[in-house]
C-alpha cells in the first residue's frame, strides 16, 4: 500500500485507515522521508485489544516494523498534514512512505551460509544449512530488530590447500550445534537489522581449542592448531536490506591473512 501519492494543499490533512485481516502477520512502515518537507507531519494511531492507543508522531520515523504474533495491532490510522500556510501545495511523491503487509511471521529466520577463508594458501571452508535465528527483541517497534542463533546442525570446517612453505594442509574441526546459549553450544551467532538505516549485520562464530589440522611438508606430518574463523561475517559497511523479507548477500575480503568469501541466505521460517 502506498501511503500518499498526491499533492497536499496547505492547511490540509489526509487520513488512511488500514484494518488487518487474520492473514496479515507482519506490518512494515518504510521509506518515510516526509520530515524533509517543510510543514509536513505524520501521526499514527494504533488499535489493539485494549482499544485505540495514544497518537504517535512518526514524522521522523523512517521505518517501523510490527510482528503481529508478538505485538498486537488490529488497525492503523495514518494522518498526514500540511501546516505550511504560505508554501502552497506540497508534492509528497518523492518522499512518501509505504505500508507493507505480509502473510509470514517475523519471529524467526532460517537459511544457510557458505564460507571459504584463506590464509596464505591454506583454505578453510564450511557450508551450513538449517540455521535458525529467533527474534530476541524486547521492543519490536524499536529501530533495531535483534535475532539470536538458536538452531543449527553440527558444523564441520574443512582445511585444505598448500601454504607458502609448500606444506599440504588437511583436517577437520567439528562444532556442536547451536542452542541459543553461549555456555553449552560451540556455535553462536546474532543478526541485527537496523530499520532506520535499512541495513543489517550478522556474525556466527564457533571454535574448538582442541582441534588440530595436519601439515605435510615432505617429512613427517606435523599438527597445527585449527584457526577460529567466523562462519558468517557480513562485513563493513553493513549490507542493505531489500524490499522483501529475504536477507541475502555476499562479503568478500581480499586479504591473504584470513580473508575470504562469505555468502548467506535467510528467509522467514514457515
Amino acid at each position: 500500500m502506498d501511503v500518499a501519492f498526491r499533492d497536499m494543499q496547505r492547511l490540509s490533512a489526509v487520513y488512511y485507515d488500514v484494518e488487518f485481516s487474520a492473514q496479515a502477520r507482519s506490518v512494515l512502515f518504510k521509506h518515510n522521508q516526509l520530515s524533509e518537507i517543510p510543514g509536513i507531519k505524520i501521526w499514527a494511531i494504533r488499535k489493539t485489544g485494549a482499544g485505540w492507543q495514544a497518537p504517535e508522531d512518526w514524522t521522523e520515523v523512517t521505518d517501523r516494523a510490527f510482528c503481529r504474533n508478538q505485538t498486537e495491532i488490529s488497525e492503523l490510522v495514518l494522518i498526514i498534514s500540511n501546516s505550511d500556510w504560505q508554501g502552497g501545495a506540497k508534492d509528497l511523491r518523492p518522499r512518501s512512505p509505504a505500508l507493507t503487509v505480509e502473510d509470514h511471521d517475523c519471529t524467526a529466520l532460517v537459511g544457510n551460509v557458505d564460507t571459504e577463508v584463506n590464509y596464505h594458501g591454506r583454505v578453510f571452508s564450511v557450508a551450513v544449512s538449517g540455521l535458525r535465528f529467533t527474534l530476541n527483541d524486547p521492543d519490536p517497534q524499536d529501530r533495531y530488530t535483534s535475532y539470536i542463533l538458536t538452531g543449527s546442525p553440527a558444523v564441520t570446517w574443512h582445511a585444505s590447500g598448500t601454504d607458502e612453505f609448500g606444506c599440504t594442509i588437511s583436517g577437520e574441526m567439528h562444532l556442536d550445534p547451536a542452542d541459543g546459549t553461549v555456555t553449552t553450544g560451540l556455535v553462536n551467532g546474532s543478526l541485527v537489522l537496523d530499520r532506520e538505516e535499512g541495513d543489517y549485520n550478522g556474525l556466527i562464530t564457533g571454535s574448538d581449542p582442541g582441534a588440530r589440522m595436519t601439515a605435510t611438508c615432505g617429512g613427517a606430518p606435523s599438527e597445527l592448531v585449527f584457526p577460529s574463523n567466523p562462519i558468517l561475517k557480513t562485513g563493513f559497511p553493513n549490507p542493505k536490506m531489500g524490499d522483501g523479507p529475504v536477507i541475502e548477500g555476499e562479503y568478500v575480503d581480499p586479504s591473504e591473512n584470513y580473508g575470504g568469501r562469505w555468502t548467506w541466505h535467510f528467509e522467514p521460517a514457515p
